[in-house]
């Protein structure tokens, strides 16, 4: 599991290279997701514990470690992350999570699926139409 300081270190990334590719950065690490509707803060709390369901993840907070049965698992919908809000995955021992590209409602920038174990890490974005990576 990451720490709550590895956690500010990659939310303080995604910050960076979203201010780079499409959204400015303001002095105090505020982003307009919303181009021009709104200002959020990213925070990042502690991470909990996540259990996939019949292949689909339900978001309830911003930092989730995802956790099943069995020692794989793929994931086709992610649902519970609105228009404009990020959250951040981990992966847990000895367990594969797998994010299915263009199955449902997730479009990763490779076109591929994404491998999800333990020490690594993903941060998702919802565009409005699709759950995207950073």
């Amino acid at each position: 599991m990451i720490t709550e300081s590895e956690s500010r270190q990659i939310i303080n990334y995604v910050l960076k290279e979203l201010s780079k590719k499409v959204y400015p950065l303001m002095t105090d690490n505020r982003i307009d997701l919303t181009k021009g509707i709104g200002v959020h803060r990213v925070k990042v709390r502690p991470s909990t514990e996540l259990e996939v369901a019949t292949n689909t993840l339900t978001v309830m907070h911003d930092h989730h470690t995802v956790t099943f049965s069995g020692a794989a698992v793929d994931i086709n919908t992610i649902n519970g992350l609105n228009e404009d809000e990020l959250v951040l995955l981990e992966g847990t021992t000895g367990k594969t999570i797998t994010l299915k590209h263009g199955v449902d409602n997730i479009n990763l920038k490779s076109g591929a699926d994404f491998s999800l174990t333990v020490n690594e890490c993903i941060v998702l974005f919802n565009n409005g139409s699709k759950i995207i990576d950073i």
